[in-house]
């Protein structure tokens, strides 16, 4: 029945404390790098979506806001269009034409027209020919001209509507201006009343309708004409010709002029084919927002190295007390790895003191041969220098050869850290055996050797390799019933090295099996087994990255397969 245990009730950690430390290290990185994800993510995904949410609400806050400005102005644009229209109209209204009007006539005319707006300059009439009959205003040498090929007369005479407003022009006078004029059908005669006005003026009163100085307002035509400048945006406005969309009358928009970005708003007038436009800097259209967007920008960045840090501070504490923990366990298990293998000693104690026995033995017999070789009441012959050195030499070899067994046993004992390095697994093998034979030969146990040759280096550690082979070679000894055998094997199996002990024992059952690798569990008679080489083998082969695997039949024997891998993640 074969057996590959899961998990022992005890928990082995890596032979090497720097492994267990390394370990950790990478647990702390991995679980900060996972929690910093978790949290800081959706703080992330949660600030971009609110952040571009509240930016667009904004932005159309303020586009409205100025689009709002522009309507109202185009309102009262319109409204004192309107107005000047029907001052004209009522003015005209009043005129009797059944008899010559005369210039003072005009004038007194022109008078009540300023009273209404200053912004009037002159005042004319025209017959249908578009001969200006009668004048009023600083430009005297207008009246009597021609202006039946003048563009406002060509549209007046000839649309539906009773009056027309012009763009701002330079006409007879060569003066910037703009007119306002409305015809009337008298005595079957086309009368035309014509006020001009004065842009500055006009301008004057568009820069009454800005809320503050920070909003710009300007006049453009259909054909992208500027009709009225504020002076501040002259120098700006004569490097670009803007013409807004006819289509929507109203709307915004972000533009550069001259490398400078503006937040813009345009409305279309009903009373002219003009169109009001609005101007803002952007810093000052957007001010609220970007003061805001700072505020919630520097609170998630407060809130968020608040999370970074309390999960550096949570995540090295906890994992430096798991850490605390697993070292503390570390150093249990070395001590009981260290008793299993003072244990393994005392089981070695006979045999370890047999070997020795011989070449003290022979120590003895040189010593005291030499001792009786240089006693003249004892040797008739005369001793050689030659002969001391003989007896000498036999006598260091027995030493040597102490030293050696001593050596292996101090070395096998001896509570260094873990270190690994390549070793050939058949010497390590060879090199227990030897340690061994002596107990196995008391014991009239044979032994049967079958390595496979040429294994490849590994990485691993000799002590702790040579203390899992005596722990089964001394429970497979236990085992036996004499006379009996123990077979050692090693091979390459798939990535792995390979190396059985098997003996010719009494075998377990399956209930045996399960509890073989549990600490303190034995299957020996009371005071001869401590219950602990099984479970500190499983333990070191573990640690060492490979595992064991163990089948066994009553009454046949058991073997204990020992898997090493070739490639060792250790290193």
């Amino acid at each position: 029945m074969d057996a590959a245990p899961d998990k022992p009730a005890y928990d082995y950690l890596p032979l090497d404390r720097a492994e267990i430390e390394e370990q950790y290290e990478r647990l702390r990185k991995r679980t900060i790098i996972r929690l910093l994800i978790i949290y800081i993510l959706p703080l992330i995904l949660l600030s971009a979506y609110f952040h571009f949410q509240f930016t667009l609400t904004l932005t159309e806050s303020s586009k409205s806001h100025l689009k709002s400005i522009a309507e109202s102005q185009r309102n009262t644009i319109d409204l004192f269009l309107q107005e000047r229209v029907v001052n004209l109209n009522n003015l005209f209204a009043r005129m009797n034409f059944s008899t010559p009007i005369t210039d003072e006539i005009m004038g007194q005319s022109l008078e009540r027209l300023k009273q209404n707006s200053p912004t009037f300059v002159d005042l004319g009439l025209f017959n249908e020919q578009g001969i200006h009959l009668a004048y009023s205003g600083p430009f005297a040498f207008l009246k009597n001209q021609d202006y039946s090929k003048e563009n406002w007369f060509i549209a007046l005479m000839q649309g539906n509507q009773n009056h027309f407003i012009s763009d701002i022009y330079l006409g007879f006078r060569k003066k910037p201006h703009f007119t306002i004029a409305v015809k009337r059908e008298d005595l079957g005669k086309k009368m035309v009343l014509r006020a001009t006005v004065d842009p500055i003026k006009f301008a004057d009163f568009i820069n009454t309708l800005e809320d503050t100085g920070e909003v710009f307002t300007f006049i453009v035509n259909q054909r992208g004409s500027y009709q009225v400048i504020p002076k501040q945006l002259e120098p700006l406005l004569a490097l670009v010709n803007y013409l807004p969309e006819t289509e929507p009358k109203v709307g915004a928009k972000e533009i550069t002029l001259n490398k400078e970005h503006y937040l813009l708003a345009y409305s279309w007038l009903h009373e002219v084919k003009w169109c009001l436009v609005v101007l803002q800097p952007l810093k000052i259209a957007y001010a609220s927002m970007y003061r805001t967007r700072f505020i919630i920008i520097l609170l998630s960045f407060v809130f968020l190295l608040t999370i970074v840090a309390v999960v550096f501070f949570t995540t090295r504490r906890f994992i430096g007390h798991l850490k605390k923990t697993d070292i503390a366990k570390y150093n249990l298990q070395r001590q009981l790895f260290h008793a299993a293998k003072l244990a393994s000693v005392g089981e070695l104690a006979a045999g370890i003191a047999h070997e020795i026995n011989n070449p003290l033995a022979i120590i003895g017999e040189e010593a005291g041969l030499l001792k009786d070789l240089l006693d003249p009441q004892f040797s008739s012959q005369e001793i050689t220098p030659e002969e001391i050195n003989k007896h000498l030499d036999i006598i260091l070899n027995a030493v040597f050869r102490c030293r050696d067994i001593t050596g292996k046993l101090l070395g096998f004992v001896r509570k260094d850290e873990i270190k690994l390095q390549l070793e050939n697994i058949n010497e390590v093998l060879e090199e227990t055996i030897r340690m061994m034979q002596n107990e196995i030969t008391l014991s009239n146990i044979s032994i049967e050797v079958n390595f496979e040759e040429n294994l490849p280096l590994i990485l691993t550690n000799r002590n702790q390799l040579q203390q899992v082979f005596i722990n089964l070679i001394n429970n497979a000894i236990a085992a036996i019933t004499p006379p009996g055998k123990i077979s050692f094997s090693t091979r390459i199996k798939d990535n792995f090295i390979s190396i059985a002990i098997s003996d010719t024992g009494c075998g377990m059952t399956p209930e045996q099996m399960e509890k073989i690798f549990f600490p303190f569990y034995t299957t020996k008679q009371v005071g001869k087994g401590t219950g602990l080489g099984l479970s500190v083998s499983y333990g070191i082969i573990k640690g060492l990255g490979g595992r064991i695997e163990v089948s066994s039949e009553v009454g046949k024997g058991s073997t204990f397969e020992i898997f090493l891998p070739l490639k060792n993640k250790l290193s």
